[in-house]
């Protein structure tokens, strides 16, 4: 505890006073708060800023017994502060991890569907020219094998061999894409 004569000193920014106002206090407030948080850096830097608090609003105290129950209130408050903190910063951290990775994934969802569509062109246009008209009217524009053999002047059996090698083709070269097909 501090004297009147220490007391006047501290409210008049004496260093020694200071000094002594912080050996009286700065452990039991450390244990304080080191036992709520559980991280001694976080504790020293919450009753550190406690200290700073209290030197600047030292003229809103009017005897020294008051001392360690208005620090101890400021302690308290920045612990409370320190825990919303936390609390919002993990809410943040959890909504950000939720969202990044829906967008990680869906980016690489988009990538990886338009890669497999560039080598799905290529493939096609790699074709034979009746092999792609075939496999183009059919499984891009839908039309069934006697549609197709009606618009090309073929027959059935033509247009379904023709498409049943297409597809072969088209099969083995994205085969290397299979993982891509099968996550997407």
């Amino acid at each position: 505890m501090l004297t009147n004569t220490e007391f006047k000193a501290f409210k008049s920014d004496d260093q020694k006073a200071f000094k002594k106002v912080f050996g009286l206090y700065h452990s039991a407030l450390i244990r304080y708060v080191a036992g709520l948080t559980k991280m001694d850096a976080d504790a020293e830097e919450i009753v550190q800023e406690g200290f700073v608090l209290l030197y600047t609003n030292k003229h809103r105290l009017d005897r020294a017994e008051d001392i360690y129950p208005y620090l101890f209130t400021i302690v308290k408050r920045l612990t409370i502060s320190y825990f919303r903190r936390k609390v919002t910063i993990s809410k943040y951290m959890e909504e950000l991890k939720v969202h990044w990775n829906e967008q990680e994934e869906s980016t690489l969802a988009q990538v990886a569907e338009r890669e497999i569509w560039d080598v799905l062109q290529m493939s096609i246009d790699e074709l034979p020219e009746r092999q792609k008209q075939v496999y183009t009217m059919n499984k891009l524009e839908d039309k069934s094998y006697q549609e197709i053999a009606d618009d090309l002047g073929l027959s059935r059996s033509t247009v379904k061999n023709q498409i049943i090698t297409a597809t072969k083709i088209i099969r083995l070269k994205l085969s290397k894409y299979h993982l891509l097909l099968f996550f997407y």
